[in-house]
């Protein structure tokens, strides 16, 4: 059985300023690391996820709180609450993050 890798170029897109350990370097440089053993990188299954639908959002999460976090994207809110700084892309990149829990699964 071979080992997924879900992972797509926009992760690197949520960018939660200075300072903050989810940058996007941090994602470049594990992404940079498992492609420098290519042996290893050829043997797992790479997997490029799809927006995961708004419908299954809300399978795992309350309808309330996804327009929670959808009203505080489309109003430029840097912060969902006191420990979930965001950036404008981290919206897109969540869907997608959902996409590869689906994919992945």
């Amino acid at each position: 059985m071979k080992t997924a890798l879900v992972h797509h170029p926009i992760y690197a897109k949520h960018d939660t300023g200075p300072g903050h350990p989810e940058t996007p370097l941090r994602y470049l440089a594990v992404m940079d690391a498992l492609r420098e053993d290519d042996a290893f990188w050829q043997s797992l299954n790479e997997i490029t996820p799809e927006k995961a639908a708004k419908g299954l959002i809300q399978a795992a999460h309350s309808a309330a709180h996804f327009k929670h976090v959808e009203f505080a994207f489309a109003n430029g809110i840097d912060r969902l609450d006191p420990d979930t700084v965001v950036s404008m892309k981290s919206f897109d990149a969540s869907l997608y993050a959902a996409g590869g829990a689906v994919a992945g699964g």
